[in-house]
């Protein structure tokens, strides 16, 4: 993670992964920074992630992929419609553990107005 005080941003640098390899620990590096495009960029494939996730959530790697999307979608909603304080964030993430389909329903159609009405925002 990085703060720039400068321009009052933060960035995380890299995403990074511990494997062994011929009994040694080494990093993969799964995402990077890219500071000339400003966003995070594909760097490797995950060698263990998927698979210790699977184990220990007990989904399948297409229904971790899916939840990754769904959730993207949602961060995607929330930086488009400019929903960023602690309180929209707290009441999103709320809607998204009791009633997920009505908050994947609203990103969908692209309805914050919606949003703010069902739960007071």
């Amino acid at each position: 993670m990085h703060r720039d005080r400068r321009r009052g941003v933060r960035r995380v640098l890299q995403v990074a992964e511990f494997v062994k390899l011929k009994d040694q620990m080494t990093a993969n590096i799964l995402y990077r920074f890219a500071p000339e495009q400003d966003q995070i960029i594909k760097h490797n494939p995950s060698i263990s992630l998927f698979e210790d996730l699977s184990r220990h959530t007990g989904l399948s790697q297409i229904e971790i992929t899916e939840n990754l999307k769904q959730k993207s979608n949602i961060l995607k909603f929330l930086i488009d419609n400019n929903l960023r304080s602690l309180k929209e964030i707290g009441k999103v993430t709320n809607l998204y553990y009791i009633n997920k389909p009505e908050l994947l329903e609203i990103v969908k159609k692209k309805q914050p107005e919606k949003l703010r009405e069902t739960n007071g925002l």
